[in-house]
């Protein structure tokens, strides 16, 4: 009995992600109703009772993930759980006095714990299995995503019901998702790994995705995901390009294939809301003098929310200050500063702070110290996982939604964890 529910946990983890997105696909009734297709109701409704489900799903996903751990995990990965579970404890105990809703109540317990949770079952998972099985896994895995994503698109674009990413202009998709910069942030982090896969297999059957994904990011129109984008298929073209003029390998039709993607965007985003955007942003953060306030640039002005709830949590009482939570709802009418480090501290205060820091802080810091070390030459796993840490950490940092949100959390543990592995199977060879 015990290995059979090992097998299921271990045949289903990979796709936890995947749930994750569907249960983050919902559509307000304002954008709703501008469709008259029965069908297109019914598949809004059914998105809309799911996701209304979803805090069920995600501590139910824990609970799952809770008992596997204690099954076959280490004695320090158990004691990194109970020390997980203490702190939902006490942030349910500092949640008594506060009106919050039963369901809100469990959504900020489960993305307290399935962070964590998923790490140390995917790090169980990952030892004394072949590589090859679990890039197999991962890929078959990711490739759901993206398709399911790409479908959502274009059910949303052509019933007119996609939301948009900026609601106060008006501009920019993103399709049925509950939150714009959680996908766009997973998007970010996915390109790099498909074209990652698109290089190193000896076909081009990933180019599809690396389309799709651009074509996503371009419509999405958010800076996070044109930037992200811009920036990976710059860093593939240089590689590419030293690869094929020092070694003339195979790569030809990628180099090209990339370099006219590039092309492309460049010329599209011209005519598409993220120009628009960017220079808008631009304006709005140039002094007299025309010299451009970077930091407000990149984090558009977040800094204007971590004012306004600075001051509560400086003033809050004890209990408060250590476990966090019931800050923002009801209190205020937005959720997240949406600047990952200052929501983890407000939000599940210094013990959860405390232990998400220590936690991701050591597989990042371990991760830069074995890429630091396999960095004898110009390798496209450790170049692209450089390119990929760089952004969960830069978003985190600057833009949010990366160790905070259920989506983009779950995808660059999944990511983190991959390379992680690959890399310690390199080193003990």
């Amino acid at each position: 009995m015990k290995n059979k529910y090992i097998n299921i946990v271990e045949k289903l983890l990979f796709f936890i992600p995947f749930v994750i997105f569907v249960l983050y696909t919902s559509v307000p009734f304002v954008f709703a109703i501008r469709s008259n297709s029965k069908i297109i109701s019914f598949i809004i409704k059914i998105f809309n009772y799911m996701f209304m489900k979803g805090p069920y799903v995600f501590i139910f996903i824990c609970i799952v993930l809770l008992i596997y751990i204690f099954l076959k995990g280490e004695k320090k990965q158990k004691i990194i759980t109970v020390i997980t579970i203490m702190g939902t404890l006490f942030m349910c105990l500092n949640l008594i006095n506060i009106e919050i809703n039963f369901l809100t109540t469990l959504l900020f317990v489960s993305s307290y714990l399935i962070g964590i949770f998923y790490s140390i079952s995917l790090f169980i998972y990952f030892k004394n299995k072949k590589v090859i099985d679990i890039k197999d896994k991962i890929i078959k895995a990711l490739k759901f995503i993206v398709n399911y994503i790409f479908i959502i698109f274009i059910l949303s674009i052509i019933s007119n019901t996609s939301q948009y990413s900026y609601y106060n202009a008006d501009q920019g998709l993103t399709g049925w998702f509950k939150s714009t910069n959680g996908l766009g942030h997973a998007l970010v982090f996915l390109l790099p790994l498909f074209i990652l896969f698109y290089i190193k297999n000896k076909k081009n059957k990933y180019l599809y995705y690396i389309i799709v994904i651009s074509f996503l990011d371009l419509l999405i129109g958010t800076k996070a995901c044109y930037y992200g984008l811009i920036s990976t298929l710059l860093v593939s073209i240089i590689y590419l390009s030293i690869d094929y003029f020092k070694y003339k390998k195979y790569h030809y039709f990628k180099l090209v294939s990339l370099i006219i993607i590039f092309l492309m965007t460049l010329l599209i985003s011209k005519n598409i809301y993220i120009s628009e955007h960017i220079k808008n942003s631009l304006k709005t953060n140039t002094n007299e003098k025309n010299q451009v306030d970077i930091i407000n640039f990149t984090i558009s002005n977040r800094d204007e929310n971590l004012y306004i709830i600075k001051p509560y949590f400086n003033e809050s009482n004890v209990t408060t200050k250590v476990f966090g939570l019931g800050i923002y709802y009801p209190r205020f009418d937005f959720i997240y500063i949406e600047l990952d480090l200052y929501d983890l501290l407000y939000n599940r205060g210094i013990y959860g702070f405390l232990l998400y820091l220590g936690f991701f802080g050591y597989i990042i810091i371990n991760l830069f110290i074995k890429l630091y070390k396999n960095f004898k030459k110009l390798n496209i796993d450790v170049l692209f996982m450089f390119l990929t840490l760089g952004y969960i950490m830069f978003a985190a940092i600057f833009v949010g939604h990366v160790l905070f949100n259920l989506m983009a959390l779950t995808l660059a543990i999944l990511v983190m964890n991959y390379y992680y592995f690959i890399i310690n199977k390199k080193i003990k060879k």
